[in-house]
């Protein structure tokens, strides 16, 4: 599934995407299921449970900030110097925080 066109990156953003759009969560599991045919993929989301209309709006907003954090982590994983070494600490601290309630 992927190329020169399509890398990991790409590809998780998407899944991200798909989340925020269609109100699901997920697993981890299924992010490394890259073995998967588009329509299998597509049978796997579509068993999903939808998050519900009184949790969306945090659901949202936790998995745009992780959205954000990842693509900032991507960013700082290329750099060696101490600055960005401790920035991707603090971006994996934040992320643990991240729950939904």
């Amino acid at each position: 599934m992927f190329n020169e066109n399509l890398n990991e990156i790409d590809f998780i953003n998407s899944l991200s995407e798909l989340e925020l759009i269609y109100g699901f969560e997920i697993p981890d599991e299924l992010y490394d299921r890259t073995d998967l045919t588009l329509g299998e993929f597509a049978e796997e989301l579509a068993q999903l449970s939808i998050i519900s209309d009184d949790l969306y709006e945090e659901f949202f907003d936790i998995k745009f900030t992780t959205m954000k954090l990842i693509k900032r982590y991507i960013e700082l994983e290329i750099k060696t110097d101490k600055k960005s070494i401790l920035g991707k600490q603090k971006i994996t601290k934040n992320s643990k925080s991240l729950i939904i309630g």
